[in-house]
């Protein structure tokens, strides 16, 4: 499984790079060779988690954050707008992109999910580790 997950990660990073150093025509014919290849490699079921890690690699050199936020119930937009600006800070990101969601389970609080962090500020969450 690990494997796999680095040969998405290696596969990413080779797109994403072709797609930062090539234009036009010659854009065009590395992505071509690149989707050929990943179709015959059999790794066609596995484009969403390669697309995802492409995205974090996109989001990582333009300093954005991406990230779903979780809290307990339906909050305000300028407290929905505080938590984004903490994020922004805590993870050192230009922007922050964020989908919010309800969890009524949390019982109060906000829990953060990103490509590579989750930061968990929930009750339900403090008490889960006592």
């Amino acid at each position: 499984m690990a494997t796999r997950r680095n040969q998405i990660r290696q596969l990413a990073k080779v797109i994403f790079n072709s797609e930062q150093k090539l234009r036009g025509s010659d854009q065009e014919a590395v992505v071509d060779a690149i989707v050929t290849w990943i179709i015959r490699a059999g790794l066609a079921k596995k484009l969403p988690l390669i697309k995802q890690e492409i995205q974090r690699l996109e989001d990582r050199n333009t300093g954005t954050a991406r990230l779903t936020m979780i809290s307990a119930r339906e909050l305000p937009k300028t407290v929905r707008d505080h938590a984004q600006e903490d994020i922004a800070e805590l993870l050192n990101a230009k922007t922050v992109v964020a989908e919010w969601s309800v969890d009524p389970a949390l019982v109060g609080g906000v829990r953060a999910v990103t490509h590579d962090y989750e930061i968990r500020s929930s009750i339900t969450d403090m008490l889960q580790s006592l």
